[in-house]
């Protein structure tokens, strides 16, 4: 990784040097994506920062639209929830105008995430349909196991169990054997499904399903809300040791990041077990 980054800061030097803006922000982007890597979220932010206003300036639009995206994800990411919305909502919008379907689904992922960190399930679920649609009809298979596990979640918030079932499981035939994140994405939204019906031996199996393929995709924001989500499981049960477990891990995951609300919540959780 600190080899990536070094051969990154010498290819800013030679941009800044041939005055090449484009290849600036293009090594920017870049730079900003391997920093969201290394949990080193600040840096990360201002490389992307840096580059969508250089894409503004030049009027690169496609290009806008990736460092909006990087941006919704890196603030979500840190937890900063507003902007996360923003950056991911702005980015829907200059998608849709440009007929990029494929970066349209990736900022409606993102900012249904963000409402739904929000408790905006409603509007979460709004989006998410729109981008399912986008995808059934651009032929997007690689992107649907996130759609549909995304509406099993957004249905879950706004309790309509029966469709968060249908889109969950629907997530789980869809997904790839080989796509260890996705895998553990939609493993969590059965869980979440489960846990919510009240089928605990299934919700338990889910989960640790899910935290197991998490782990080898090594996708910390994504640990870190599976530990969470079990561990307030199984405080529901009354297993406060296995809880209290399950929240320092999701703490572990998300101190890297400095997700500020997930942390937030993590600490009222584990102060009540104190």
């Amino acid at each position: 990784m600190a080899d990536g980054l070094e051969s990154l800061e010498k290819s800013v030097e030679i941009s800044q040097a041939l005055s090449d803006r484009r290849g600036l922000a293009s090594t920017a982007l870049l730079t900003g994506r391997v920093l969201q890597a290394s949990s080193r979220s600040l840096e990360a932010i201002q490389r992307g920062e840096q580059a969508y206003a250089i894409f503004h300036e030049l009027g690169e639009q496609p290009m806008r639209i990736a460092a909006l995206s990087t941006l919704g994800q890196l603030h979500l990411e840190k937890g900063n929830l507003t902007a996360a919305r923003d950056y991911s909502g702005k980015g829907v919008v200059l998608a849709k105008a440009l007929g990029q379907s494929a970066q349209q689904v990736r900022c409606l992922l993102l900012l249904a995430q963000a409402e739904l960190s929000e408790g905006h399930g409603q509007a979460a679920v709004n989006g998410l349909l729109e981008a399912k649609e986008i995808c059934e009809q651009s032929d997007q298979p690689a992107i649907l196991p996130e759609v549909y596990r995304m509406l099993a979640q957004a249905y879950v918030s706004v309790a309509q169990p029966a469709e968060a079932e249908r889109f969950a499981l629907l997530g789980r035939q869809v997904v790839d054997d080989e796509d260890h994140y996705s895998q553990g994405t939609t493993w969590f939204a059965l869980a979440l499904v489960h846990a919510s019906t009240g089928r605990v031996a299934e919700a338990e199996d889910a989960f640790h399903h899910a935290i197991e393929d998490l782990g080898e995709a090594e996708e910390s924001y994504e640990i870190g809300e599976a530990n969470l989500e079990y561990g307030q499981f199984l405080l529901t049960q009354g297993r406060r040791e296995q809880a209290k477990e399950h929240l320092q891990k999701a703490r572990a995951a998300f101190s890297d990041l400095e997700t500020r609300d997930r942390l937030q919540r993590i600490d009222a959780l584990l102060e009540q077990l104190e």
